[in-house]
């Protein structure tokens, strides 16, 4: 799997990044031909690496973050009380710290030691960071990091003009689907920014609350939770999937062990699909193992269905580079309408294109409607695709749902298949083939 060195620069700066207060690093990416060139070394004369697998592609540029005072470490078939005894011989009596466990799989376990007096400018992060990693090995410990979030929605008031392509309820893509699937029993989580739990149109869902806080003043989240889960109870506001489960999971912030803990939440919840309607531009290598381990081990080994946004612009970096990036996750493109230009994001980690542009209720002002574009709106529509697949076809494997994307969506102008994949996608025929499937 496509991966490179990224390297911290650390300066001493106290500031915060998209509201999150924060230690501010700058960060270093340089490879060729598969090896660091050249790598800018801290304020302490020493390298914080975050990530060590090589890459083929020649890549150079450089980013802002957030560190704290956390680190995360990763083991391998080793119990808690294992993990205990190495930290306390560490540090003994000579540090206060918290060791938690963030994430459990099969084959590895994600940890989280903070040490709550530790400041990231001080001469002793860089020692307790070289101090775990000579213990648990460089590769397996990364400062907890927080990169900026970006969401990818460029919602807008609905226009009087019922009729245009880009602003169409979402009756109009899923209406005879309906008549098979409504997402009855599936879990569907989403991971963003604030929901309106009390917005009328999703009134009569139950969601699984979680500890974490949601917040009515951000609406993003209730965009994307309108689009698939709205009751289907009056014109031009129809969820893809009104009867699928919501399980909001509002993000606050975007330190790599709070992402953990999202998706650890997901997991916890035996959710079916779980949507990301936003761009990370860079990830950590706890991160991604986490999402391949939910991709292929979620849902009693079936896989759960992961869907993030692409973008709406050219990736900051390689897109690989990116959440949307990861090999197990779908990435999806915005199309505002069949054969239109799509969204700008480009590269090979694109995996499909799909509508993103129609109608769904005011997050806000419930009496009327919106115009959810993007490639927000595009992943929340494959989001609700597929908790209907899913409903209609319980045993369908997250491959094998991909697959079946893919298979049949139309293919596009040669100018603009880097920029979605497999092409467009297409409900009638993947509809079709799944229903051959679930017969068969």
């Amino acid at each position: 799997m496509l991966r490179i060195w990224i390297v911290l620069l650390l300066i001493l700066v106290s500031t915060a990044v998209k509201s999150q207060s924060c230690f501010e690093t700058t960060g270093l990416i340089e490879t060729n031909n598969g090896k660091v060139v050249a790598a800018l070394t801290t304020s302490w004369d020493g390298m914080v690496p975050l990530a060590g697998i090589s890459t083929n592609e020649k890549l150079f540029g450089e980013f802002l973050a957030c560190i704290d005072h956390k680190f995360i470490i990763n083991t391998e078939n080793r119990s808690s009380g294992s993990i205990t005894q190495s930290v306390s011989e560490i540090f003994e009596s000579s540090e206060q710290y918290v060791l938690t466990r963030l994430y459990h799989a099969e084959t590895f376990d994600l940890w989280e030691i903070s040490f709550p007096d530790l400041k990231p400018e001080s001469w002793r992060w860089l020692s307790n960071y070289k101090k775990l990693q000579h213990v648990f090995a460089p590769k397996n410990v990364v400062p907890n990091i927080a990169f900026v979030k970006k969401l990818s929605s460029d919602g807008e008031k609905s226009s009087t003009k019922r009729n245009s392509t880009s602003r169409r309820p979402l009756s109009h893509y899923f209406s005879e689907l309906w008549k098979s699937s409504t997402g009855e029993g599936v879990k569907v989580a989403v991971i963003d920014d604030g929901f309106n739990l009390d917005h009328p149109s999703l009134g009569l869902q139950k969601p699984q609350i979680t500890s974490h806080k949601s917040s009515n003043e951000n609406h993003h989240g209730t965009l994307v939770a309108t689009s698939l889960f709205a009751l289907h109870q009056a014109q031009y506001q129809f969820g893809i999937s009104p009867d699928a489960q919501f399980v909001p999971l509002p993000l606050n912030q975007t330190y790599t062990s709070d992402l953990i803990k999202l998706f650890a939440t997901a997991k916890s919840k035996h959710v079916d699909v779980i949507n990301l309607s936003w761009v990370l531009p860079l990830i950590t290598q706890p991160l991604t193992h986490v999402i391949e381990d939910l991709s292929i081990h979620g849902r009693q080994n079936k896989g759960i269905i992961i869907v993030a946004a692409a973008g709406n612009a050219l990736p900051e970096f390689k897109g690989v580079l990116s959440l949307a990036g990861i090999e197990s996750i779908i990435a999806v493109n915005g199309i505002r309408a069949r054969n239109s230009k799509p969204m700008m994001a480009r590269g090979d980690y694109i995996d499909i294109g799909a509508p993103s542009s129609f109608l769904t209720n005011h997050p806000a002002n419930v009496n009327s409607t919106i115009k959810f574009s993007g490639s927000s709106a595009a992943t929340a529509f494959v989001s609700g695709l597929a908790a209907l697949a899913l409903a209609r076809c319980p045993s369908l494997t997250n491959d094998e749902f991909q697959t079946h994307l893919y298979k049949t969506a139309v293919k596009v102008d040669p100018a603009y298949q880097q920029h979605v994949g497999a092409g467009e996608v297409d409900i009638q025929r993947f509809w079709q083939r799944l229903e051959d499937h679930c017969k068969a």
